[in-house]
């Protein structure tokens, strides 16, 4: 979910899971994330074995605290990457939510099944 505001995103993402049953885990991406990405990939392994065993969606809130450094989009490749092999590997839903549609590479984003993109209505 891209663009709006992030409360959107939310409403969208409990509505999800609403429907399909599921419970919405949401995980703030700034207390996961590291300078180092074998640390940030320990983080994340450790988020999806504490849901292992439930039926959840995980709602990755403010992905955009990955604009914090100047290897912006190797480190969006990477953490992006590493979601994706997760989320094959577990039969996760997971919902990725910023609001910085323009400074994401379409190479980034092609790698998401789905990507919604909120707009103000003018």
């Amino acid at each position: 979910m891209q663009g709006g505001a992030v409360a959107d995103h939310l409403k969208a993402a409990q509505y999800i899971a609403f429907e399909t049953g599921f419970r919405l885990v949401k995980i703030e991406l700034s207390k996961v994330l590291s300078k180092y990405i074998g640390e940030t990939e320990k983080n994340l392994n450790a988020v999806f074995e504490q849901t292992k065993s439930s039926r959840v969606i995980l709602f990755f809130d403010e992905v955009d605290v990955l604009f914090n450094s100047r290897s912006d989009q190797e480190m969006i490749r990477e953490i992006v990457q590493i979601l994706r092999e997760m989320a094959e590997k577990t039969k996760r839903i997971m919902i990725l939510s910023h609001s910085r549609s323009k400074q994401i590479e379409k190479s980034s984003l092609e790698k998401m099944d789905v990507v919604v993109e909120f707009r103000r209505l003018k």
